[in-house]
């Protein structure tokens, strides 16, 4: 399973990409819904980890 974690916090990120790798799910890294969303269009993700109040990202994505 991919999952991918969407946080500006880079140690909180890596320690949540770290539990994923843990419970064996490949795991991918994006500190911005720009980034988020490039990911989301190439490559196939199960799931999404989104860090509701991320500082530049203003919905509808």
């Amino acid at each position: 399973m991919h999952t991918s974690i969407v946080e500006d916090d880079t140690v909180v990120a890596n320690v949540l990409g770290m539990t994923f790798v843990e419970a064996l799910y490949f795991s991918s890294i994006a500190h911005t819904i720009e980034v988020e969303l490039a990911e989301l269009r190439h490559n196939g993700i199960d799931a999404s980890l989104l860090y509701i109040n991320l500082p530049e990202s203003v919905g509808p994505w």
